[in-house]
C-alpha cells in the first residue's frame, strides 16, 4: 500500500469477516465477498481499475474479473489456489492464534500483517476453504479477458504448488511469475522485488500483454 500511494490512489478493503470488517458469517460466501468489492466500485464511481489481491482477494479479483471485466484493467493475483488440493488442511485445522505462528515470523516486515491475521473471524476461513474447493479457477484462469499476473511463492506452505505448466495453461494476454525465496506473503518475504514488479505492473498501459513483464534485477550504486 505504501508503495503503491507514491503515485496512485489506492484502498484496501477489509473482507467480511476479516480485519475491522463486521463479523456476519451470511456474508462470508465468496459471493458476497465479491459483491462488496464491486459495490465499493460503483459507490466511489470507479469507472476502471487494477486490481491486487492475496489469497481470499486473488480468489475474489479473478471472479470479479469474469463478472465485470469492463471496470477491471488488470489484475495481479498472488497466492491464488487455483486447484482444491492445494490449499493446507492446516487451514480448517487449528485455531487463528496456531495458525498466525505457523504463517508469521518475528520479521518486522511482517508484525503489521500478524497482527491484522488475528482479527481473522474462523467461520470466514472455514468459509473460503471449503468453497474454493468446488470452484473451477483453471477454466475462469483460461477465460479471461483481462490481463492478468499470477504471483506465487515457491516455499509456500499455504497454497500448496501442482504440476502448473504456465505455458499451456495461461493464454498469450497473461504471465505466470514464481518468486523462489518467497512463501505465502511474497511481499513480505522479498519486499524490494515485489515492489519492483509492483511498479512495472502498474505502469503497463492498458491493454498490454503482461508476457513483456519481467522481474528486474536492484540496481546498486557501486563505490569506489
Amino acid at each position: 500500500m505504501q508503495f503503491a500511494t507514491t503515485a496512485y490512489r489506492a484502498y484496501a478493503i477489509d473482507f467480511w469477516g476479516y480485519g475491522d470488517s463486521a463479523r456476519h458469517p451470511e456474508y462470508y460466501s465468496l459471493t458476497k465477498q465479491c459483491q462488496l468489492v464491486e459495490e465499493f466500485l460503483n459507490k466511489m464511481g470507479i469507472k476502471k481499475c487494477a486490481l491486487i489481491g492475496h489469497g481470499l482477494g486473488a480468489s475474489v479479483a479473478t471472479l470479479l474479473a469474469s463478472r465485470i471485466a469492463d471496470q477491471i484493467d488488470r489484475i495481479m493475483a498472488i497466492s491464488l489456489p487455483h486447484a482444491a488440493e492445494m490449499l493446507s488442511p492446516r487451514l480448517v485445522s487449528e485455531p487463528i492464534d496456531n495458525l498466525v505462528e505457523w504463517l508469521f515470523d518475528h520479521n518486522p516486515n511482517h508484525q503489521a500483517a500478524r497482527s491484522d491475521a488475528k482479527k481473522a473471524d474462523r467461520r470466514a476461513l472455514e468459509s473460503v476453504y471449503y468453497q474454493v474447493q468446488h470452484l473451477a479457477f483453471d477454466s475462469l484462469i483460461a477465460n479471461l479477458q483481462v490481463p492478468f499476473l499470477w504471483l506465487n511463492g515457491k516455499n509456500d506452505m499455504v497454497v500448496i504448488q501442482s504440476q502448473f505448466d504456465p505455458i499451456r495453461d495461461l493464454s498469450e494476454n497473461n504471465h505466470y511469475i514464481c518468486f523462489e525465496e518467497s512463501g505465502y506473503f511474497p511481499m513480505l518475504d522479498e519486499p524490494s522485488k515485489f515492489n519492483r514488479l509492483l511498479g512495472n505492473f502498474l505502469t503497463f498501459d492498458s491493454g498490454q500483454s503482461l508476457r513483456d513483464l519481467q522481474v528486474k534485477d536492484e540496481w546498486k550504486r557501486r563505490i569506489r
